[in-house]
């Protein structure tokens, strides 16, 4: 058989929650664009999504985990009907590394989430350059970010960090990294692994686990809006398939 000719009857999607969401996508949409993208498959196709994302402040449970929940309660069917034929889903949360699958000793993935309580930005323009917008601001919202208090009235005495919190997630893009190298040469031959972020950083790991295993089926879903980048010739070239929703 030449590379990727292999039926495919399982898939196992490594889904980044936030950009799923953040970009306006349904599950439903990703189903439908997976199986439209791969020639090889194999109907009844089981579906198995692993969801990344900034599911723990601490050791604790955070509402974006509670409201993923919810999302996936009421998007993620059971079994969904496509061109392809039927496709039968699974979720899973991604608590813990993938490899855990096969170790007595389970490897848990929490603080995942990290509050930072500055603003975090930065003026990149020359303070000379203006809006001609009438009423425009933007002088006012440029004293406020260099003070870096609470507000923009110039007798505030607050800090941002007072009132407001900015969260990032941690761990999340090395977690899926990891477990897209560890499932890319441990899957049975008939099983596609499929990416789902647009998140530039999967990129080496999406290359590492080509080379590794090239005649792995590799799919990279993408949205329209995240620009090309210096690696999609590449990916092209190793046989890495991308599909846009």
């Amino acid at each position: 058989m030449t590379e990727h000719s292999v039926a495919i009857k399982k898939l196992v999607g490594l889904v980044d929650h936030k950009n799923l969401l953040d970009n306006g996508h349904t599950l439903k949409q990703l189903v439908h664009t997976v199986t439209a993208s791969i020639q090889s498959l194999q109907a009844p196709v089981y579906f198995t999504l692993r969801a990344y994302g900034g599911w723990y402040s601490g050791n604790s449970i955070t509402d974006e985990r509670y409201e993923a929940i919810t999302y996936y309660q009421d998007y993620c069917p059971t079994v969904l009907k496509t061109e392809a034929g039927l496709v039968r889903l699974s979720l899973q949360f991604a608590d813990e590394l993938a490899v855990s699958q096969e170790r007595k000793a389970k490897v848990p993935i929490t603080h995942t989430v990290n509050v930072r309580g500055s603003s975090e930005i930065k003026i990149t323009k020359s303070l000379t350059d203006k809006c001609h917008a009438s009423g425009c601001e933007l002088t006012e919202v440029r004293k406020w970010v260099r003070k870096k208090t609470a507000c923009g009235a110039s007798h505030c005495g607050h800090q941002f960090s007072d009132f407001f919190q900015r969260q990032e997630q941690k761990q999340v893009d090395v977690h899926l990294a990891l477990d897209l190298v560890w499932l890319a040469a441990r899957e049975s031959s008939d099983t596609a692994i499929v990416v789902v972020s647009d998140d530039i950083d999967i990129l080496p790991a999406i290359i590492q686990a080509s080379l590794q295993n090239p005649k792995r089926l590799l799919l990279h879903v993408r949205s329209a809006t995240r620009r090309p980048t210096y690696q999609d010739a590449l990916l092209s070239d190793l046989g890495i398939q991308q599909a846009i929703m």
